[in-house]
């Protein structure tokens, strides 16, 4: 008789601990799945907001920089960056200069120069800048840079003069910042092509440059 009282209160024993046990795991469960969550006490949100989680997926979804993205169009014309000028061709009448040599640009032994042709919407340099590392012939010039004057040509994601900051940051990412009398620039770079774009105090693009990186050769 004996035997069979101890035997019914070990049992009784397990069948507690277990139930404790089982208490205790869904309760540790419980706390994990808050873990991250706001609190009525203030605890931290290891979560994303939308808002960052939002600007991350738009980051991945942005193309990478092509050759394509240093042209501009006002539709009807385009001007691609680093094409022959020899081949350049539009239905707009260019200014008269009197003297439209800009100069000379010194890379080691070599030099370049460089022609300026102005246009009521934009103005172009051309040049033969780093034709030695091109395999191009010295009397070869290309466009070397296009600066915007208005809101006529756009670049290829469509942002020109007037286009606002978040418009850049949607089309290019967030860019390579720099300051230059004392404005805002984002830059953005593929090899020797560079675009900058300068932000004015009403965070709105002011200027639009396409252009060609001369290589310092020592």
């Amino acid at each position: 008789m004996k035997k069979v009282v101890i035997c019914i209160l070990i049992i009784c024993i397990c069948l507690s601990i277990s139930a404790c046990g089982e208490k205790i795991l869904k309760d540790n469960n419980e706390s994990d799945k808050q873990v991250g969550t706001l609190s009525t006490d203030g605890a931290k949100n290891n979560s994303p907001t939308p808002a960052e989680s939002q600007s991350s997926n738009h980051t991945k979804d942005i193309k990478p920089l092509e050759l394509l993205d240093f042209s501009v169009s006002d539709t009807k014309n385009s001007i691609r960056l680093d094409s022959p000028y020899k081949e350049f061709k539009i239905d707009k009448p260019e200014e008269k200069l009197e003297n439209n040599y800009v100069g000379e640009t010194y890379s080691g032994e070599f030099v370049y120069k460089t022609y300026m042709h102005k246009y009521a919407d934009f103005d172009l340099y051309v040049s033969n800048a780093n034709y030695n590392l091109k395999n191009r012939n010295f009397d070869e010039y290309y466009i070397t840079q296009i600066t915007l004057k208005n809101s006529t040509f756009k670049t290829y994601r469509g942002i020109s003069i007037g286009s606002k900051v978040e418009d850049i940051n949607k089309a290019y990412g967030p860019g390579e910042k720099s300051t230059v009398d004392g404005k805002n620039v984002l830059i953005y770079t593929l090899n020797d092509m560079e675009m900058s774009f300068t932000i004015d105090e009403n965070q709105k693009v002011q200027d639009v440059v396409l252009r060609i990186i001369v290589k310092d050769i020592q």
